[in-house]
């Protein structure tokens, strides 16, 4: 039986509570793992899940390594072809900028469900030797400069925000 193992990290100061936007993140796990669980096993795939605690003298050294999910050892962020971003987070983050996750011209605070489905699966996909090399891009990414997402000429259809 092959595994499809899922790693996250996250902030976890005093062992007990997180973020806000880290606690959304493990809801939307829970969830997928279950979900991956319930398709991979039919065909002989089982699904791990670990879940790693960041301390706060940790996150203060790198606070983007907090909420940060794996697929068989490689980010989320790869298999789907999204970028690592940063945004202003809650009390016990403060100071710092918690990493976010952008796709589709979307940047999420937490790591959706369909996000972490859409992974698993391009993963499990490889573990069967079937799966593309890279990630299709979609949405502005397709046709805007990766650094902007946007158009800097007119509006295209894929992208219909102007810089």
């Amino acid at each position: 039986m092959s595994t499809l193992t899922l790693r996250w990290r996250r902030l976890l100061p005093n062992h007990s509570e997180t973020c806000p936007r880290c606690s959304a993140t493990e809801r939307h796990l829970n969830r997928a793992v279950d979900l991956l669980k319930r398709a991979l096993s039919p065909l002989g795939v089982s699904v791990r899940v670990y879940k790693e605690a960041l301390s706060l003298e940790e996150f203060r050294r790198n606070p983007l390594e907090s909420n940060r999910l794996w697929i068989q050892e490689r980010p989320l962020e790869e298999w789907i072809g999204a970028r690592v971003g940063e945004s202003e987070c809650c009390d016990i983050c403060a100071p710092e900028a918690c990493r976010t996750i952008v796709w589709g011209g979307i940047a999420y605070s937490e790591i959706p469900t369909e996000l972490i489905l859409r992974a698993g699966l391009l993963a499990a996909a490889h573990l069967f030797g079937t799966a593309p090399a890279e990630p299709e891009p979609t949405g502005a990414e397709a046709c805007c400069p990766a650094e902007t997402f946007c158009c800097s000429e007119e509006p295209q259809e894929c992208c219909p925000v102007r810089c």
